[in-house]
């Protein structure tokens, strides 16, 4: 009967029915086998807490499985609760110290936590044990190694962006289509005063991301600092009309860089008012320090406003979702953007269909 269980949960997980396939395994007996599957599913289902609890009921029958002990971690760790997460990892890491997905997932907490040191040292470990395996183990755990690059150059760009450099020219080579490495591979070649050299790889993510503003300005820096200022503002003013939060804070800055005082302004009220950056300091400081604004703008100092929103809620099976907008009305939305969360700032278009105020054109204001 536990074969015939496993088979009927194996078939809803290939249907990516995770919640159907770990209440199909409830009835399959209490083998060390059902009961790691089903902690599998019960984690795809994002039923964390019960995942939890048979994962350490599995762990006291097996107190030396360092696979379960970082299957727990993994569980605190989708529910951002770091402190628990590092913990886990680490006792799998004491009973596997070459565990490379235990190191790796380490780095990410501690990361996420905001311990830096910590994070370099574990995701540095990552990148030895990567370069100690052989051909099949680099296979296998390539993207795992590109990503501790990633996180490796991402902490060290401000202190060393040559070394980052180097870190995202590996990380690149082992996910090529990431667009992501390559966009912080430009970045890192502009910190590192070669921004000519930064203009390729940023162009390859943007065309692999179109639609991420924060791709757009250091596309737009390394423009600047290559001494092609005409074609960094030509690019700038159409991206303003995109641009949220820190991208407004960053563009205002390259605006006002390349003489622009008025596009500046308009990104640096934009700012200042919603999101992250609302009331910030720093954006309020940069603001103060612009001359009087002139009587009257032009068209191209005014970039035009986005009606942004929150995302409340999403529906991934039936591809749909809701939005509050900045004036509190509820908007119905088709889900296209996989990256969409809950919480999630987006600027949209609106619309007014029959079945109540929509939005179209949902994306995530960055």
């Amino acid at each position: 009967m536990a074969d015939d269980l496993l088979s009927k949960a194996e078939a809803a997980a290939e249907r990516r029915d995770w919640s159907e396939a770990a209440d199909i395994l409830a009835g399959a007996g209490d083998s060390s086998e059902v009961w790691e599957k089903r902690g599998f599913y019960l984690s795809r289902a994002e039923r964390f807490e019960e995942a939890i609890a048979l994962l350490k009921r599995l762990r006291e029958r097996e107190p030396r499985s360092a696979r379960v002990l970082y299957a727990i971690g993994y569980q605190h760790a989708q529910r951002e609760e770091w402190a628990q997460a590092i913990e886990w990892y680490r006792r799998a890491l004491e009973l596997a110290p070459d565990y490379l997905k235990a190191s790796y997932r380490l780095a990410q907490a501690h990361h996420r936590a905001g311990h830096k040191a910590p994070a370099q040292v574990a995701a540095a470990k990552v990148v030895r044990l990567w370069h100690a395996g052989d051909g099949d183990f680099k296979k296998r755990e390539g993207a795992k190694f590109a990503r501790a690059c990633h996180l490796l150059a991402k902490l060290q760009m401000h202190s060393d962006p040559d070394g980052a450099v180097d870190l995202l020219q590996q990380a690149v080579e082992q996910e090529p289509r990431d667009a992501y490495h390559r966009y912080l591979l430009g970045k890192a070649l502009t910190r590192s005063g070669r921004p000519q050299d930064a203009l390729e790889p940023l162009r390859r993510a943007k065309r692999m991301e179109p639609r991420k503003a924060f791709i757009d300005l250091e596309l737009i820096r390394a423009l600047a600092e290559s001494g092609r200022e005409s074609d960094a503002l030509e690019h700038l003013r159409p991206v303003a009309r995109h641009c949220h939060a820190w991208d407004a804070y960053n563009g205002g800055r390259l605006a006002l860089r390349l003489g622009e005082t008025e596009l500046a302004r308009s990104l640096l009220e934009r700012s200042i008012r919603r999101g992250p950056t609302r009331g910030d300091s720093r954006v309020k400081e940069l603001l103060e320090s612009l001359p009087e604004a002139a009587s009257v703008a032009s068209d191209d100092a005014q970039p035009q406003e986005q009606p942004t929103g929150e995302v409340v809620f999403l529906n991934p099976k039936r591809r749909f979702g809701f939005l509050i907008d900045k004036d509190g009305v509820k908007r119905h939305f088709r889900l296209r953007d996989e990256e969409l969360r809950k919480g999630t700032e987006v600027t949209f278009v609106p619309t007014e269909p029959k079945k109540g105020p929509a939005a179209d054109d949902v994306r995530i204001a960055s």
